[in-house]
């Protein structure tokens, strides 16, 4: 089965011209039809008068499920509201669809809420364009043995879920290995938010 991102340009094309609020959604719709049927119709449709990508794939693909809404209760103590708040945050046992991996078990979205991966292609202004070598080395080496605290942070800021103590003691010449292939990739400029709380308090 070819992946919603192996079907070029239509991936491209729907990403780069940003139909969508992030660049998440579309790798998690649903294709209605297999992906080679798509992108052969999308190749005989574009160029004709009056084609809005937006709708193509809104046609060709189920949206993935949107949860939010939940608003905090400020006067509720906090055994009542972790009681309120857990089945906002479970979700239960996925099949396998688009770019989703399945798990068997229900399970728990921290937070709510919406983590981004970071632009690491070699855009200069918004990736990583500007690191080095030895920077972009450094940034895993530091965690290596446990020896580098994560930053504090205050109350109503966010803390990194990025285990990098998993990927501190990886050898350097991986670690180089990896940023030289990403520096062959092709540079785009894309500013990422990289967390968006969907968890609102009742007082704002």
């Amino acid at each position: 089965m070819q992946n919603i991102f192996d079907c070029h340009p239509l991936f491209e094309d729907v990403q780069m011209t940003r139909i969508f609020e992030d660049g998440k959604t579309f790798v998690d719709c649903t294709p209605r039809k297999s992906m080679a049927f798509i992108q052969q119709q999308y190749e005989a449709q574009k160029n004709t008068p009056g084609f809005d990508l937006k709708n193509f794939v809104l046609s060709c693909f189920d949206l993935p499920q949107a949860f939010g809404g939940y608003h905090t209760e400020e006067n509720k103590n906090v055994a009542k509201h972790i009681h309120q708040l857990w089945p906002v945050l479970t979700r239960q046992p996925d099949e396998k669809k688009g770019s989703l991996i399945p798990l068997p078990h229900p399970y728990i979205v921290p937070g709510g809420s919406k983590v981004f991966s970071a632009n690491i292609t070699p855009d200069k202004e918004t990736g990583i364009g500007s690191w080095t070598k030895e920077q972009f080395v450094s940034r895993f080496t530091q965690f290596a043995n446990g020896k580098m605290q994560p930053t504090p942070v205050k109350p109503g800021e966010f803390q990194t879920i990025m285990p990098w103590w998993r990927y501190g003691s990886m050898k350097v010449s991986d670690l180089e290995a990896i940023y030289a292939y990403l520096k062959t990739i092709k540079p785009i400029s894309n500013h990422v938010v990289k967390f968006e709380n969907n968890i609102k308090s009742s007082a704002n």
